[in-house]
């Protein structure tokens, strides 16, 4: 098989192919410290952001759990781990709306934050007058 008759026609290939418009170059855009959401509300928070003993409630819709903190904050979809699990079973045994003190992590995704939850603490029923 003579292998030099293909050269030519494999470098042509090649050349245009390399020789291709390069793609262009995303633009860049400033970082915002206070984004702004599908509503109009400037509250979603940044990636990585910590909250630390935040009292609220939480509220089961379906298969998604939602948090809502006190004060008229906004509210914040929990993503799925075993402490959110633990937290499903005490709301699945108990219809009663109940006050929890939480901990977690804020991510971003699609123009909402969702909270990875690290600690929930139910209010003890002690604790109300």
């Amino acid at each position: 098989m003579n292998l030099m008759r293909f050269l030519p026609a494999v470098l042509f290939i090649t050349a245009t192919v390399i020789a291709g418009e390069p793609a262009p170059a995303p633009i860049a855009r400033p970082v915002a410290h206070r984004r702004t959401d599908e509503r109009g509300n400037g509250d979603r928070q940044r990636e990585g952001s910590r909250l630390s003993d935040i009292a609220g409630r939480f509220e089961i819709a379906g298969d998604r759990v939602t948090f809502f903190p006190g004060g008229g904050r906004e509210s914040y979809r929990l993503l799925e781990n075993l402490a959110l699990e633990r937290v499903a079973q005490v709301l699945t045994e108990s219809r009663a709306r109940q006050e929890w003190t939480i901990s977690g992590t804020l991510t971003e995704f699609r123009g909402a934050n969702y909270l990875l939850l690290t600690k929930a603490v139910i209010k003890s029923t002690n604790d109300t007058k």
